[in-house]
């Protein structure tokens, strides 16, 4: 059996047991739990707003994570634990749990290591010669309900057209129908925290099977995989978070038996990051809203998902000029 080969989660459970890694239950032992972080935790805490691959490549560059027969585990038992949970198709997997006394050196690592810089700096400069060359871009934003694609789904994308490096008014935006259980809108509809709002809330979007969905609205997943590859194909895409896109709309190819050749980021010509971009500007990675006040563009918060990409678009283009003002 080699390395891309899935194991059953049982027995990865197991192998990771046998070689003294714990297993926490977040039910049953909540303080415990409380002692370590997952990935998503870590980046939210570390307030840089860098995508989840690349803060996964901090954590797996630190030995704290690793990949194994079809399943992220943790790499030091010393340091490391783990969880299981479900996704919405009910599934379980694996969530490698990092001590919080960690935090520190993955921080470190993200913002101070030269041989990590040295790696986002390659990344950076593929995108860059690309975002350079390139004066023809579709602007993909997408609305999901959750933030991890381990546990939520794509409900709705936008294209926005930029032609000849000038915003365009064509665009496509689709509602797309993830086929939820009854279970799973009660989990949309209902907050995960007393005093937050729940999924539902934040998208303003009534899926099909609650009262309120407009059902004509939607299309399949099937038909949001034939637009998503007639409109991307060959095509160069820009995103907040290129490899957050990427997941989201792969996890739909994967679910249909699409095979990895032919998924999203090997699909298009060229998929660029505007975070990755803002930082050949700024040093730093900023969010959108960050960048546009460095930018000075209108603060204006977006009123819907089609002002949103607007202002991914407006953001790409301003600094595509600061960029090259630079040259």
């Amino acid at each position: 059996m080699n390395n891309k080969e899935k194991i059953d989660i049982d027995e990865m459970v197991s192998m990771l047991k046998g070689a003294d890694f714990e297993f926490i239950d977040e039910e049953e032992n909540p303080d415990r739990f409380s002692d370590f972080q997952t990935a998503f935790q870590i980046k939210k805490a570390l307030k840089i707003p860098l995508s989840s691959h690349i803060i996964g490549q901090a954590i797996d560059y630190c030995g704290l994570r690793g990949f194994y027969k079809g399943h992220r585990i943790p790499a030091n038992p010393d340091e490391t634990a783990f969880t299981v949970r479900e996704n919405m198709d009910k599934e379980k997997y694996i969530v490698p749990l990092f001590n919080k006394r960690m935090f520190s050196e993955i921080e470190n690592v993200i913002k101070e290591d030269e041989n990590f810089q040295k790696h986002l700096n390659e990344i950076l400069k593929k995108e860059k010669e690309a975002f350079i060359k390139e004066k023809d871009f579709w602007v993909c934003d997408i609305i999901t309900t959750a933030p991890s694609p381990a546990v939520g789904k794509l409900i709705a994308i936008i294209f926005v057209k930029i032609e000849n490096n000038t915003l365009t008014d064509r665009y496509y935006y689709y509602l797309i129908n993830p086929e939820l259980t009854q279970e799973e809108i009660e989990a949309y509809t209902t907050p995960f925290k007393e005093g937050m709002k729940s999924s539902y809330e934040m998208t303003g979007i009534a899926l099909p099977g609650m009262e309120e969905a407009d059902e004509n609205s939607f299309i399949s997943k099937y038909e949001a995989l034939r637009m998503i590859y007639r409109i991307s194909s060959k095509k160069n895409i820009l995103s907040a978070h290129s490899d957050e896109v990427e997941d989201f709309i792969n996890n739909y190819f994967k679910e249909k038996g699409i095979a990895e050749e032919n998924h999203f980021q090997n699909i298009v010509k060229n998929h660029i990051s505007i975070i990755n971009m803002g930082k050949l500007i700024t040093n730093q990675f900023l969010s959108p809203f960050e960048l546009k006040q460095f930018l000075s563009l209108p603060q204006k918060k977006p009123d819907n998902i089609l002002e949103n990409v607007n202002n991914i678009a407006q953001i790409s283009l301003t600094l595509k000029e600061k960029i090259l003002s630079k040259k």
